[in-house]
């Protein structure tokens, strides 16, 4: 199944239900990066094959484009493996299955 990494913005119960799924999960908390910053959370999922799940599009987006601008200008061909960005509501725990599904209707599973 996919390899996740999620930030400071869902509940640890998010990442004990993507668990269940058959997902491997890393939490900002549970890796002590909960005081890291965006870009460093990010180099940290890059750097263990983990797709980034977060609700803050702005900053990953900003990110996402620098990523690969810098990446282009320094002829690197390094690539991150995702930012999944999640619209914030109140039903937390209807996440890991909206992840699951996503994976699934894509017809192909991240980081066998």
């Amino acid at each position: 199944m996919a390899h996740f990494f999620l930030d400071n913005d869902f509940p640890l119960d998010v990442a004990d239900g993507l668990r269940l799924l058959g997902h491997n999960v890393e939490t900002a908390r549970s890796t002590q990066r909960d005081h890291d910053t965006d870009d460093s959370q990010l180099l940290y999922a890059a750097t263990n094959d983990r797709v980034l799940v977060t609700h803050n599009w702005k900053d990953y987006l900003l990110l996402h484009e620098a990523w690969h601008r810098w990446s282009r200008a320094w002829s690197v061909r390094r690539r991150h493996p995702g930012i999944l960005v999640l619209r914030q509501r109140l039903r937390y725990q209807e996440y890991p299955n909206d992840i699951h599904d996503l994976l699934s209707r894509r017809g192909s599973v991240i980081n066998q």
